[in-house]
């Protein structure tokens, strides 16, 4: 990534708050998208799960993203 470039950030958008998240790394510098489904993340430096999805994140970490 060059000098200036805005990284591109994912924000899991399965539940509410997304709007405010992608507010935020708008904010911060970032370049984020909303991420539904596995062809969506091709691209992104990284992915945000919004804090009501914690609970989901063991099964998730154990399915592999085809």
């Amino acid at each position: 990534m060059h000098s200036g470039a805005r990284p591109r950030i994912g924000v899991l958008a399965v539940q509410g708050d997304i709007r405010e998240h992608l507010a935020a790394l708008r904010a911060s510098g970032a370049d984020p998208v909303s991420v539904r489904r596995p062809h969506e993340l091709v691209g992104v430096a990284g992915v945000v799960l919004p804090l009501s999805l914690i609970h989901i994140s063991e099964p998730t970490r154990r399915t592999p993203i085809s």
